[in-house]
């Protein structure tokens, strides 16, 4: 709801006095407490906390790899065709499509030896594996 405006007098409103209530003087050394998480109240001419110093933030600068070899062959489409095609050992096919994967997750993480490994695995797995589905 709307409140009607102030009656008008016509007389200026009463001055403002620099102290806010009448009887307490106004640096009688209270400081009212504060909540938690708030900030304490600060007396004029008191510093607080640490003294100003000049922060300096920067940015970490970019680390770009470089590949000076081409990233270690995954096997898996050989893996998953063999999977497809030959039943006969299942489990052959399961840990060569296993093995295809970690050599994927291992370049996207930078781990070239692993990769290596992992793809070494994968190779010997699907040799095995086509071996055993003739």
């Amino acid at each position: 709801m709307d409140q009607p405006p102030p009656p008008q007098t016509g007389e200026p409103p009463p001055p403002y006095s620099l102290q806010p209530y009448p009887g307490v003087p106004p640096n009688s050394g209270y400081v009212q407490p504060s909540y938690p998480g708030q900030p304490a109240p600060q007396l004029a001419g008191i510093q607080y906390g640490y003294p100003a110093t000049a922060v300096v933030v920067s940015q970490p600068g970019v680390v770009t790899r470089i590949l000076t070899q081409p990233p270690p062959k995954s096997y898996m489409v050989i893996s998953v065709w063999l999977g497809c095609l030959c039943c006969l050992c299942i489990p052959l096919g399961i840990g060569a499509i296993i093995a295809s994967t970690n050599v994927q997750s291992a370049i996207a993480r930078g781990d070239i030896p692993s990769a290596k490994s992992s793809s070494k695995t994968a190779k010997v797995l699907n040799i095995i594996y086509f071996m055993l589905g003739l």
